[in-house]
């Protein structure tokens, strides 16, 4: 039987554990920065698409929110023909895993949402108002909670959420590299599906839709996008400028 002298081995197993603390640590900046690059597009997204001026939160005391901030819309017609802007204060997990989106996904943002109702928001996740809209009329009731993933939702995470009391807005937004874009800047602006559950459209009422647009230059991803429509019109972005 070899033995094998201590000063032998060492070096070694001094080498097998740097090259694995190297590939751990390789690995976990890697994961990182693909979430912040799927939060970044999902800001963008929500910016563009549907009318919301969102920030990052990031950090371990995120608790449990990605982004936040403001989501404005067309507010109720007074003496004016044209309605006044409100804005409805928005919540958003981002998730970019390959497996589906599961029901306790959808039940942890409910548990941030009712931690926010009881406790308040935490400082740290307070917006600020553009100072043009500092008089805006905030939305009655509940805040909107956002939920983007890069993979699909699973037929029980979407059961859950039509049921739940939480007003909820579902994005997919499939990953950018099994998207054969017509333009440079195309794959990120694809949108897979978007899901307003019951509970937000009684909040934003009848005026609000989302309708699948169909257009020429969308041929090749599904025949079309969604888009957001207010009393029969394409929305236009209401987001203030600062």
């Amino acid at each position: 039987m070899k033995l094998w002298s201590l000063e032998k081995v060492l070096p070694s197993l001094r080498a097998h554990q740097t090259a694995r603390f190297i590939a751990t640590s390789v690995s976990s900046s890697s994961a990182v920065h693909k979430g912040i690059a799927f939060e970044e597009r999902a800001l963008l997204t929500l910016h563009n698409d549907l009318s919301m001026s969102l920030r990052r939160v990031g950090g371990k005391s995120d608790g449990g929110v990605d982004l936040t901030g403001w989501w404005w819309l067309p507010g109720a017609l007074g003496a004016s023909p044209m309605p006044r802007v409100r804005r409805i204060r928005v919540f958003c997990q981002c998730k970019a895993e390959r497996k589906k989106i599961s029901p306790n996904y959808v039940r942890e943002m409910e548990g941030v949402m009712h931690r926010f109702s009881v406790a308040g928001v935490p400082s740290h996740l307070e917006e600020d108002v553009p100072s043009a809209e500092e008089n805006a009329p905030s939305g009655a009731g509940s805040p909107v909670a956002v939920f983007v993933s890069e993979s699909m939702f699973s037929k029980n995470a979407l059961l859950h959420v039509v049921s739940s009391p939480v007003p909820f807005v579902l994005l997919h937004l499939p990953p950018v590299e099994n998207v054969d874009a017509d333009g440079p800047d195309e794959p990120l602006r694809f949108i897979g599906s978007v899901v307003f559950n019951p509970a937000l459209s009684r909040l934003l009422g009848e005026d609000v839709e989302m309708r699948w647009e169909f257009d020429g230059r969308h041929a090749a991803h599904n025949g079309g996008r969604p888009g957001m429509w207010w009393r029969g019109q394409k929305l236009q972005s209401w987001v203030p400028s600062r």
